[in-house]
């Protein structure tokens, strides 16, 4: 449980980072250099919708702390319809 695997960017993709991960609080969300986060989709492990964001280029900071404990796939689609996804862990 070193702080430098708490804090360090974690990602699935790589191209989407998002820490720290896991975590029960806020993620902070960034997408590849100078790339807008056109449209930000978080889904559960079923594969529900949660939640969508429409996003600019640059990092963002969510608050998860209201969605239940488990794992999430959060999508970013770019232009030209290419995505780029990463996985979450919420922890209780």
């Amino acid at each position: 449980d070193s702080p430098a695997s708490i804090e360090a960017p974690s990602a699935i993709s790589h191209q989407l980072s998002i820490y720290p991960n896991p975590t029960s609080g806020v993620v902070h969300v960034e997408s590849p250099a100078g790339r807008a986060m056109n449209d930000l989709i978080w889904h559960d492990a079923l594969g529900n919708n949660v939640t969508s964001l429409i996003r600019q280029t640059g990092p963002r900071d969510f608050d998860v702390s209201r969605l239940p404990a488990g794992h999430y796939t959060v999508t970013i689609e770019g232009a030209k319809s290419s995505k780029t996804s990463a996985t979450l862990v919420k922890l209780p």
